[in-house]
């Protein structure tokens, strides 16, 4: 209190010093004082007049000045609407002399005509209000401040526009001068003024000046006197409202900013700005606020240059140029070119772009033109990571293990899908395709196992979009049978929708994976999250880039079949049926491929991908199409994708930005069949029971029928229909506007928009000649699903960023909420017994089906302080996520979710080391519970056309709440050798508690089980990566990268008995969930077996640059984890192994005497990923066309293998999208190798 006390004394004798016009005395008090001092100075003392007004006439005949000038129509409201634009408005290309009311020409009596009208008409066009609501405000306001206090402060304006220069002057007492006099050689107009006046009895000033209007001891109230008149106009000017009083305090205080030049300018704004201000403390920060943002505006000038790369001379494109302290920046064109306007001054320009080192080039005063070559930043150390919902850092000073995958990563060997593109590139990531069937379907996931019947994919946000991931089974189990209850199972081998997204269109990648990285995401993020984004516009010339791709696929595994040599060999595995086909000379069998015959297609498959960018300063645009089409490897199979996508940035003024993001997508998976089943209807559940001297190819059309099965594999795939049809709509809007922008603050606010939307159409047609189909009684099946999935996102930020004067730190404070709100709706209708060449579900004699609702809310508070100091060496960041959601016991009730961390650089801290990093962080992310646990559930299903009755099978828990992951992580990223090579380590901790768990209840309950919270799982971890450049010249750059990882988990409480969570049983192999045991172990008839989680996983790629050619490749390897591998048990069940003999096969014995781990086998690998080899034509050729670049691709995918593995696939997942239990082969779709050529043009 006593520190304000004081304040308040010394401002009072500060604006008393000014307002007498003690010139000395106020300069040198002022000296020592700050523009923010002087201005709260002036905000007290009218605080202080206001508060006797009202004091002295407690019936309000005489008010507050902002009262007053509310009196009539709104007068003052209209006038804070003014003034509060008032930076918009200097900031205005229009310029400062927007708001003036510019004067008219001169009269025939030489004298200025005061035309407030031009000047509202004026500053009326660029707010967009009626005139009046600018002229008005400015006389009332005028009216206003020539009473009272305004005289005082208007009379040492204008004594302080006349010291500048700024009027005309005459001598004042003891010698000062004083405003007004006549035009004369002694005296003469301001430069800026017009021509000559009439004699000195026609100066209006002056008039007053001699008539006495003296406020007490200091200069009398000159009109107009310590307003400068606008530029370039002639005649006499006026400056009518707060805009002309802003630029006349910028331009002097530009001029000759000396202290009291300053303090001057201060005391005019509060003359007019002051007077109609609420007397709050925030209004007049805000105003100071307003004159520093309009002193870098009030005059520009233009600042052109040229970017190129030190290292090659070419000009570099896309690179971004900013004025540091303002909103302006530009971006260089495909010359390496920029122009832009810069405040009048020095100036410094930080020059940023993608695989260079950033640089901030001083720019003097005089100075127009730059020249700036960046370094390459070979590791892409300089490149922004995102740290939150609306911030970022330099990955240098990152205190996360945050690994990004870029787009020339991601399309160097074209892939059907993004997840499959992400294999073996990123640390601490087991990406695992759930089959080869066409269209994809995957799983990511990061850093373990977090869950046992919870959610496992990670966040997915695209451009700020939380989008839907979802995988929505085809209901194929309505032909298999391979679960109870005729409806989807998690067997179906769904596809996820991460698959929709074009790999074409992403600028990166970004893996968010440990909890202090996630935590702002919330209750959503204990998975880890994705963060992409999409490619933008660049000004300039639109540029068209077309790529062409041909392609096709082969086989790259089969399992093979017995050879029989004779037919008493085939009659003893067979019976007396095999007798007859054995009918070769000497009773030999003959030979039929059968697997071949049907995964032998050899497809084309073509992608046509083009896209446009360009753009100017204000507008740029970024607008892609793709058109998709993959044939499969089996008959009637395949993928089809075509998809549209438009980027708009949209820069209105120099501080609103608008960007739009649309995303038409369509795809069509025609899937085949595959996978268990019980009706012996797929694949590799037939062919161990079809010896190979069979043959099932047709004959004149006709497919023979398989003696010693339910089915002939060839017919199946040729009249089956199992068809994925999605249409997809993506759309995100962000409003961001840059609301306080001074040298050393900058307030940033957010508002985005999303919609995600698909509907996916699953169709299903079995016919009723097929040969499995007459053997349940009801021949023709079919089967129609409609799914459909809406997501409403809204996120709101405001951003915060502060760094004093001596730049000792910078504190980036960030808030914000998101809404996100989601329907899921699932619909499916199975109809039996439909007639041959039918196909509608409704023509079918009996007709099933089943709906479900899935809608969710969910809201999210954050709040994050990050701290960039010491030389921008120390990162400190804190910050918490709160959320709550409808699938929580408690919807009301907000969740919290805190993290922390912080890293440092030490710089050469020895030879031959550049910096090394040290880095900390705590988390904590949630996983929520299920749709509907916190529900009873009943059931009902139809009993010959009749309703039947509610059957209750789920306890629901009004507590349950979702689990909460804790991580701690720490490491070190170290570069060596000038750039010669980088390297990372990361070891995290991470304690999932509160797990979601279902136990069975008792019967005489009558519920089936219950879900509840209990139980603690611990992951423990290592990553590493290792980059280095052996050789980096103009013609030659090669770069090396390598990738290592291992994990552990641990099931460290249990508060149920330990139960089994996957598999068909302990005598085949089940996955066991066990209190101090691997949440991955997998136990059998002997107890544990194997455990599905892999020793380690490493990755090695090498990418050479030589002159025109490139040639990249990438190995993937997993060491240890282990498969159930019951496809090799049915072939050696049925004795029809490749390796069997006739005395018999070892491993079927062996399980027949309670051996399980003879078919639990290591699914160990290495794999050649991706193997480009690409060759630039040189410029003249393509030139030649029209064209400005072209090159030429060749390449493929998963080309070569190498494991232990027995089975088709190491890889496979045929329980697809669960957190346990997916390492299970049971009759998968074969994998196959891709090959390609490309051509990219450049127009």
């Amino acid at each position: 209190m006593g520190q304000r006390v004081d304040d308040r004394r010394r401002d009072r004798a500060v604006v008393g010093d000014l307002s007498a016009g003690a010139g000395a005395r106020a300069a040198a008090r002022h000296r020592r004082l700050s523009a923010h001092d002087t201005s709260r100075a002036c905000a007290h003392r009218l605080e202080d007049v206001d508060r006797r007004r009202v004091a002295s006439d407690r019936g309000g005949r005489r008010r507050p000045l902002a009262q007053r000038l509310g009196r009539r129509r709104g007068f003052g409201e209209r006038v804070r609407a003014v003034q509060r634009t008032a930076p918009g408005v200097l900031a205005h290309p229009a310029g400062p002399g927007a708001g003036r009311a510019a004067p008219g020409r001169a009269g025939p009596d030489g004298r200025a005509r005061y035309t407030p009208q031009r000047g509202a008409r004026v500053g009326a066009r660029v707010l967009r209000v009626h005139p009046r609501a600018v002229r008005r405000p400015a006389r009332g306001r005028r009216a206003a401040v020539q009473r009272s206090a305004g005289a005082r402060v208007r009379g040492a304006a204008a004594a302080a526009a006349c010291r500048a220069g700024a009027a005309r002057c005459v001598p004042g007492a003891a010698g000062r001068p004083r405003p007004g006099g006549a035009r004369r050689p002694a005296n003469p107009a301001h430069p800026e003024r017009g021509g000559p006046r009439d004699p000195e009895s026609r100066d209006r000033p002056a008039r007053r000046a001699r008539r006495g209007s003296v406020g007490r001891g200091g200069p009398g109230r000159v009109r107009g006197a310590g307003r400068r008149p606008a530029q370039g106009q002639g005649g006499s000017g006026r400056v009518a409202g707060i805009f002309g009083l802003l630029a006349d305090c910028t331009n002097r205080a530009q001029a000759s900013p000396g202290p009291s030049r300053v303090s001057d300018c201060h005391i005019a704004q509060r003359g007019y700005g002051g007077a109609v201000v609420k007397r709050t403390w925030f209004s007049t920060l805000a105003l100071s606020l307003s004159v520093g943002i309009g002193a870098a505006f009030a005059q520009q000038r233009p600042i052109s240059g040229k970017v190129t790369s030190a290292a090659s001379g070419e000009p570099v494109a896309g690179a971004t140029v900013s004025v540091v302290g303002t909103p302006v920046a530009a971006v260089t064109n495909e010359r390496g070119e920029f122009t832009l306007n810069a405040p009048v001054g020095a100036a410094t320009l930080l020059i940023r772009n993608i695989g260079f080192k950033h640089q901030q080039i001083a720019v003097a005063p005089e100075q127009s033109r730059v020249e700036v070559r960046l370094e390459q930043d070979v590791f892409n150390l300089e490149a922004v990571v995102i740290t939150g919902q609306a911030t970022a850092v330099e990955r240098r000073n990152l205190a996360n293990a945050v690994t990004t995958v870029n787009a020339e990563q991601l399309t160097r060997a074209p892939t059907q899908t993004l997840e499959s593109a992400l294999q073996g590139k990123v640390p601490g990531a087991v990406i695992q395709m759930n089959s080869g069937a066409p269209g994809g379907g995957g799983q990511i996931n990061l850093r373990g196992v977090t869950t046992i019947n919870g959610g496992v994919d990670p966040l997915i946000v695209v451009d700020g979009l939380v989008i839907a991931n979802d995988a929505i089974g085809s209901n194929m189990n309505a032909i298999t049978a391979a679960a109870a209850g005729g409806n989807a199972s998690n067997q179906d081998n769904p596809v996820n929708r991460l698959a929709d997204l074009n790999p074409n269109d992403i600028q990166s990648v970004e893996f968010l994976k440990g909890a202090s990285a996630a935590a702002i995401y919330g209750s959503q993020a204990a998975n880890g999250v994705i963060v992409i984004s999409t490619r933008r516009g660049r000004p300039g010339a639109p540029r068209f880039s077309v790529t062409q791709r041909f392609g096709t696929a082969a086989l790259s595994n089969t399992l093979g079949f017995r050879v029989f040599s004779d037919s008493n060999e085939a009659k003893a595995a067979f019976g007396p049926t095999a007798a007859k086909f054995c009918n070769l000379p000497g009773g030999k069998c003959p030979f039929f491929d059968n697997e071949t015959a049907l995964y032998d297609e050899h497809p084309l498959s073509t992608e046509t991908d083009a896209s446009v960018t360009g753009g100017n300063d204000q507008t740029t645009y970024y607008v892609s199409g793709l058109v998709k089409q993959d044939g499969g490897i089996a008959p009637n199979t395949g993928y089809q994708k075509q998809s549209v996508r438009a980027n708009l940035d949209q820069l209105l003024g120099s501080r609103f930005k608008v960007t739009l993001n649309l995303n038409a997508i369509h795809s069509l998976a025609k899937r085949g069949i595959s996978n268990n089943d019980n009706t012996g209807t797929s694949t590799f559940l037939v062919y161990p029971t079809t010896p190979s001297f069979v043959d099932l190819r047709p004959v004149n059309g006709v497919y023979p029928t398989n003696p010693f099965a339910p089915s002939n594999p060839l017919q199946t795939f040729a009249e089956l229909k199992n068809n994925e049809d999605v249409w997809r709509i993506l759309g995100t809007t962000t409003a961001r506007v840059e609301a306080v922008t001074t040298a050393s603050q900058r307030l940033v606010l957010s508002l985005t928009g999303g919609l995600d939307f698909f509907n996916q159409r699953n169709d299903i047609l079995s016919p009723a000649d097929l040969q499995y189909e007459p053997f349940d009684g009801q021949p023709g099946t079919v089967v129609l699903g409609k799914s459909s999935d809406l997501r409403l996102n809204l996120v709101g930020s405001a951003v915060h960023t502060y760094s004093p004067a001596s730049n000792a730190f910078q504190a980036t404070t960030s808030a914000g909420f998101q809404y996100e709100k989601r329907d899921l709706n699932l619909t499916n209708v199975v109809g039996r017994t439909i007639a041959l060449g039918l196909q509608n579900v409704s023509q079918a004699a009996s007709i099933t089906s089943t709906q479900s609702e899935q809608p969710v809310k969910n809201v999210g508070l954050y709040g994050q302080e990050e701290v960039l100091a010491a030389s921008q060496r120390l990162l400190l960041t804190a910050g918490f996520r709160a959320d709550r959601s409808s699938v929580n016991g408690d919807p009301s009730k907000y969740f919290f979710f805190p993290k922390a961390a912080a890293s440092y650089r030490i710089v050469q801290p020895i030879g031959g080391v550049d910096e090394i990093k040290l880095r900390g962080a705590w988390g904590q992310t949630g996983n929520p519970p299920l749709f509907g646990a916190r529900f009873v559930l009943d059931s009902t299903q139809a009993i010959g056309g009749q309703v039947g009755q509610l059957a209750p099978f789920q306890f629901g828990d009004s507590a349950i709440t979702p689990e909460r992951n804790t991580e701690i992580e720490t490491g070190l990223d170290a570069t060596l050798g000038k750039q010669f090579a980088t390297v990372g380590v990361t070891l995290y901790q991470k304690t999932v508690t509160d797990l979601l768990l279902v136990q069975s209840v008792a019967p005489s309950t009558g519920y089936r089980f219950r879900v509840f919270n209990g139980g603690k799982l611990r992951n423990r971890g290592i990553e590493a990566s290792l980059a280095v450049s052996p050789v980096r010249t103009a013609e030659l750059n090669w770069i090396v990268r390598s990738t290592f990882y291992l994990n552990r988990s641990k099931i460290v409480e249990l508060p149920v008995p330990a139960f089994n969570t996957g598999g068909f049983g302990t005598s085949l192999g089940a996955f066991r969930i066990a209190k101090d045991s691997s949440a991955t172990q997998i136990v059998g008839s002997e107890g544990l077996v194997g455990d599905a989680n892999p020793d380690f996983q490493m990755s090695f790629s090498s990418d050479v640059d030589y002159e025109r050619f490139s040639l990249g490749f990438l190995w993937d390897w997993k060491h240890g984890g282990d498969v159930i591998n019951l496809t090799q048990l049915l072939y050696d069940a049925f004795g029809n192994s490749v390796d069997q003999v006739p005395a018999g096969n070892t491993r079927i014995g062996a399980w027949a005497g309670g051996k399980t781990k003879v078919y639990v086998q290591d699914a160990s690998y290495l794999k050649l990923r991706e193997l480009n080899l690409s060759y630039n034509l040189p410029p003249q050729v393509p030139q030649h066309f029209g064209m400005r670049t072209a090159r030429i691709s060749v390449g493929g995918r998963n080309l070569l293998r190498f494991t232990p593995y027995k089975g088709l696939d190491p890889e496979v997942s045929n329980f697809g999208n669960q957190a346990i239990a997916r390492n299970i082969d049971v009759a998968p779709f074969p994998p196959s190798r891709s090959y390609f050529f490309s051509i990219d043009l450049g127009f």
